[in-house]
């Protein structure tokens, strides 16, 4: 029995099989729109990410409290999950650990935390470092209040360590490292010895690359793209080392459970604050604002409040005589420099629109120039009589029409003339290429996007 493709193949005429294509190439090509549709259903422009991880700030505020807890419980499962996977493959590697620390850095990013934060990203989990950014830049666009903002990154703190500390203790119970307990009682301690502001600003180290992961998983719209946008960026604050207080939430706590013996004091104040405000630092400053100001309004919005601040702080006479200084000063500097001259078309271009316009039906866009270059020359004596009632010379200003006119009639003809009306001929309206003309010809529009 023959196979389907066969029937298939056998059935179909040969022109059915392989039909040729009628006229060029491109008239099969898809429409500029239909490009657009196809990039944007595979990833978001940054602008388009902006505005998500916007909506998405504001998306937290309206979350109902248990919704929000839940969900920041399971962000603490997910992330504890990660650097339980970096531990147990990294960290069993003793062989490696001390002769080839760097090796050993790449397996300990590379091997287990991405995991968690691309769980986060896809099923949905309110994670504290990742709420910075989103919070922030609600905040600088207007949407939401202070204090949702303040809420929200309370909540998710304490919601995310309920989530570590219940993991830590299932991996106790489950003595997922026993015999194993000399990696996360040394990984706790070298955590804890480092100075207030190390820790610091390696939270903020940490967070810069975390946001900047969520900010790509944000902008992919399929889970490969999720997981390609996630793993580089965390792969790399991991390696390099860094601080992200909730992994340490999930460490330290276990730690200290496998009997490390460490203080709560020395915990909290050594790690999870100085970690906690690089966090917020990081997520928030360099990746939430940063981007505010280049896709959103903080510029603009700055800009208002410091115009408002000067309207209410400054008295109106201490304003006014500033704007007589800095008017002075642009008088100084810019007033030997006349903008109508420079931004007005030279006469005999305007004579000659104007002569052409006068042979069409409807006036053309010129005639007021023309207009207006009549009646200065004919209204010349009325001129020079307001100028000598306000005092100003008209010597200058008739030498100065002179030395336009003379300039005006050495540019009037010639190879230099021609040049640049060509090449403004050119910027106004570029020469269309092969395929535009083509394209132009069939009625079809321009495939570039």
């Amino acid at each position: 029995m023959p196979s389907s493709q066969g029937l298939c193949m056998s059935s179909a005429p040969a022109s059915a099989v392989r039909k040729p294509t009628q006229g060029p190439s491109f008239k099969n090509a898809p429409k500029a729109d239909e490009h657009k549709e196809c990039a944007a259903a595979i990833i978001f422009s940054p602008k388009q990410t902006y505005d998500h991880i916007v909506a998405t700030g504001v998306a937290k505020t309206t979350m109902p409290l248990s919704k929000q807890v839940t969900q920041g419980v399971l962000a603490g499962f997910y992330i504890s999950f990660s650097f339980m996977l970096c531990m147990t493959v990294g960290g069993q590697i003793p062989t490696i650990q001390h002769d080839y620390p760097g090796l050993y850095n790449f397996i300990l990013g590379a091997v287990g935390f991405p995991l968690g934060l691309t769980v986060i990203m896809v099923v949905g989990a309110d994670l504290f470092t990742s709420s910075c950014m989103y919070m922030i830049t609600a905040w600088i666009e207007g949407r939401v209040a202070t204090y949702y903002v303040l809420k929200n990154w309370f909540l998710s703190w304490w919601c995310n360590l309920a989530g570590c500390l219940i993991m830590a203790q299932l991996v106790v119970w489950a003595q997922l490292f026993h015999g194993k307990e000399s990696f996360p009682i040394y990984l706790a301690t070298k955590k804890t010895s480092y100075p207030f502001g190390t820790t610091l600003v390696k939270g903020i180290l940490c967070n810069w690359l975390v946001n900047l992961a969520v900010w790509m998983a944000n902008s992919a719209r399929d889970v490969t793209g999720k997981a390609v946008g996630v793993y580089l960026p965390v792969s790399a604050f991991v390696t390099l080392g860094t601080e992200h207080v909730v992994a340490n939430q999930f460490q330290l706590s276990l730690a200290k459970m496998l009997g490390s013996g460490m203080s709560l004091k020395t915990i909290i104040g050594c790690n999870w604050v100085p970690a906690t405000i690089g966090n917020i630092i990081g997520g928030a400053f360099f990746v939430g604002t940063m981007y505010a100001g280049v896709y959103g309004t903080l510029y603009e919005r700055m800009w208002l409040r410091c115009l408002q601040a000067y309207v209410w702080i400054l008295p109106r006479s201490v304003r006014e005589k500033l704007h007589a200084a800095r008017t002075a000063v642009y008088e100084k500097l810019f007033g030997w420099v006349d903008w109508d001259y420079i931004t007005t078309a030279p006469a005999d271009v305007i004579t000659e629109t104007a002569g052409q316009d006068l042979n069409e039906d409807s006036p053309g866009p010129h005639d007021h120039l023309a207009k207006a270059r009549g009646a200065a020359a004919g209204n010349s004596d009325n001129a020079g009589a307001l100028d000598r009632k306000t005092g100003a010379s008209t010597g200058a200003a008739s030498q100065r029409g002179m030395s336009r006119a003379g300039t005006s009639g050495l540019r009037g003809s010639g190879p230099v003339r021609a040049i640049s009306s060509l090449l403004a001929e050119a910027v106004r309206n570029p020469p269309m290429t092969a395929f535009e003309k083509q394209r132009t010809e069939a009625g079809h529009g321009s495939d570039v996007v």
